[in-house]
């Protein structure tokens, strides 16, 4: 259902990249869970838990989550909106920022 694109980052626990929603053609952030720990119940429950929330929580700072499922070879995903922009670190190396740019 999903191209995988470029790695936009990765975690500890799931890496994210930029991809394609093949039935819509909308670009999308697709998170998979690493592959090391995708056969541990306990991290798969916690990225379920993580993919339930991102669906739930309705703010502009948030990634809205889209879609989530289990592939049969990457094992569980979610699909969030690709939003653009820099990093909260690329900001941060730019130099102080004004309070009103960091209130949500």
């Amino acid at each position: 259902r999903y191209e995988l694109g470029r790695a936009l980052g990765i975690g500890g626990m799931g890496a994210v990249f930029d991809s394609v929603d093949l039935v819509t053609g909308d670009a999308v952030a697709l998170k998979l869970v690493m592959p090391t720990i995708v056969h541990d119940p306990r991290a798969c429950a916690r990225f379920r838990r993580e993919t339930r929330a991102g669906a739930v929580l309705g703010h502009r700072g948030i990634a809205r989550v889209l879609d989530s499922g289990r592939d049969p070879r990457l094992g569980p995903y979610m699909a969030m909106e690709r939003l653009s922009g820099e990093s909260l670190s690329a900001a941060l190396r730019a130099g102080p920022m004004e309070p009103a740019e960091v209130v949500c």
